[in-house]
């Protein structure tokens, strides 16, 4: 098992901004959520871990925030740090992780669901946003409208 799916299992994630997959690569995320983000290369969490070893923040998962469809299970919520939020796409039936999105200033992630080969997701606190996640490629991920 991966660093990433045991820390996945202790409600942690990297507290990096990016997305960090199962397999323990991860696309660091810059930008800012109005402007777009742009990805790195994927890299070892491994060289992460390396610079800052205890570098993790907690995951809250919203209720509301729940939803499986086509084999997939899709979950978001809060982090430790106001603003930010997350979210993970796992596989239905085994339960593994696939990938989890840490984002700053997205705000915490209230509704999921499917649509085709997409995640569309609402985040709200003091802002809200709307999102498209395609499930296969989330680093192609788009903050469709603020409100």
């Amino acid at each position: 098992m991966s660093v990433i799916e045991d820390k996945w299992k202790e409600e942690q994630c990297r507290d990096e901004y990016g997305i960090f997959f199962s397999n323990d690569e991860c696309i660091l995320l810059e930008g800012e959520v109005t402007t777009g983000f742009v990805g790195s290369a994927r890299i070892s969490v491994a060289s992460l871990i390396e610079n800052k070893e205890d570098y993790w923040t907690h995951l809250y998962a919203v209720p509301s925030c729940h939803t499986e469809k086509n084999g997939f299970v899709v979950v978001g919520g809060e982090t430790s740090w106001e603003g930010d939020g997350f979210i993970a796409l796992i596989e239905a039936v085994s339960n593994n992780l696939i990938w989890v999105i840490h984002l700053e200033q997205s705000e915490g992630f209230r509704e999921v669901c499917i649509e085709n080969e997409y995640i569309l997701a609402t985040s709200a606190e003091y802002y809200g946003y709307r999102w498209k996640i395609p499930l296969k490629n989330p680093e192609k991920l788009q903050m469709l409208e603020a409100f």
